[in-house]
């Protein structure tokens, strides 16, 4: 959708086999990308996360979850098949879509009612269970998307955009923003 581009770098469905049982126990390592995710479980058990191989216990984080940008791996538990709807964001969208910068949510994984409201998620995840399929489930979560956006752009850092305000004549090249600014 050309609205979330700016927002969005990928949104993608994952559709749960009928005939595909869960191994009790069986997990996964999730490699940190350092990005952000939303991602909203349709059916099954709420999402469980562990730090480490060495987390036992682990904790369940709900099914709908924000997972903020990582250094470490962390593991995620896979014993039932599920339906799930994600979106991975593009730097500076969080705060858009969210209404909270990346530094807030890194390393940890964030309930997304608690970001946008329990009314909101619940809404959202009852269409998602609604919809017939991987198709219709993504046009929802992109809609919900557009909708969170509109009326909303990124900032910029106020000396960004004081250089990129500066009239031509001013600056020759980035080189001369950059020692305008005092910014690399």
């Amino acid at each position: 959708m050309p609205a979330l581009r700016p927002l969005v770098a990928q949104v993608w469905s994952h559709e749960a086999s009928p005939h595909v049982q869960g191994l009790s126990g069986s997990s996964e390592h999730v490699i940190p990308t350092g990005q952000t995710h939303v991602v909203l479980r349709v059916d099954g058990a709420p999402i469980r996360v562990f730090d480490d191989m060495v987390d036992l216990r682990g904790h369940r984080v709900g099914h709908a979850v924000v997972g903020g940008a990582r250094a470490v791996y962390h593991v995620r538990e896979l014993s039932m098949p599920t339906a799930s709807v994600g979106v991975v964001l593009r730097p500076g969208a969080s705060e858009v879509l969210l209404g909270v910068p990346e530094s807030a949510l890194a390393g940890h994984h964030t309930p997304l009612e608690l970001l946008v409201g329990g009314g909101v998620v619940e809404a959202l995840l009852g269409r998602l269970h609604a919809g017939a399929g991987a198709a219709q489930r993504l046009a929802l979560v992109e809609h919900w998307l557009v909708a969170r956006s509109l009326g909303r752009r990124p900032a910029l850092h106020p000396v960004l955009a004081g250089a990129l305000s500066m009239p031509p004549h001013r600056v020759e090249r980035v080189r001369g923003m950059v020692e305008a600014s005092g910014m690399s």
